[in-house]
């Protein structure tokens, strides 16, 4: 893999910073371009095995980027615009009172799940804190649901990666669902996955009917 991508940088004929400057301009481009060809390097029946470690998760405080003037706002007298990228506070039933969501979308589901008196509590996971191997590194799902029925590893994606059946959305969506197995009869509590298309959230509906919304990860 490192040989493929060298290969791709060399073909830049670039070098040094004016490098390092084009391949932060075009960062999204260059992936497009080098992750189908390190798919075709990669065995695809690559068998992922979890194990059972006795070690729970941390919840501790974490740093996010914002804006030097940004300040918190209150989560319901926010608009939709000020969602992304802003400190919102005003959460009770997360397990940190304030987050800097990363869509619109994401902080509907926030307020959704807090409204929601089916939901015991929730939290929207930092990257990193519950990271899941898959085939082309580590996936981290958005969100943790605790119900009383169950507990819920919850993704929301635009609607139109779904639509074409993304492979790394698949992919990630896969494991996830093998990760909520083991952890199902590890914990004697049930995990479930739900990926969601960014169309299905909204802060007026229960958790359920979000829900009922998600993608259905097709079997191997």
């Amino acid at each position: 893999m490192q040989k493929l991508v060298k290969h791709y940088l060399d073909q830049l004929q670039v070098r040094g910073k004016e490098l390092s400057r084009l391949v932060k301009l075009h960062e999204q481009t260059i992936l497009n371009d080098i992750l189908p060809q390190l798919r075709e390097k990669l065995d695809e029946q690559t068998k992922i095995d979890y194990r059972l470690l006795d070690e729970e998760i941390p919840f501790e405080p974490y740093l996010k980027v914002v804006k030097a003037s940004a300040v918190p706002l209150d989560k319901d007298e926010v608009s939709e615009a000020e969602s992304r990228g802003n400190i919102i506070e005003g959460y009770d039933r997360s397990v940190y009172p304030a987050y800097v969501f990363d869509s619109a979308q994401e902080k509907l589901l926030a307020d959704s799940l807090e409204k929601d008196k089916t939901v015991t509590s929730w939290v929207r996971l930092r990257n990193g804190q519950l990271p899941i191997k898959y085939i082309y590194g580590n996936y981290n799902p958005d969100f943790i649901v605790e119900r009383k029925d169950a507990n819920y590893l919850v993704e929301v994606k635009d609607k139109s990666k779904l639509d074409k059946k993304d492979p790394e959305v698949i992919e990630k969506a896969k494991q996830a669902e093998e990760w909520c197995k083991i952890a199902s009869g590890a914990t004697k509590k049930k995990w479930i996955y739900k990926l969601l298309p960014h169309t299905a959230v909204s802060r007026i509906n229960s958790f359920d009917a979000i829900i009922s919304s998600a993608y259905k990860i097709e079997a191997a």
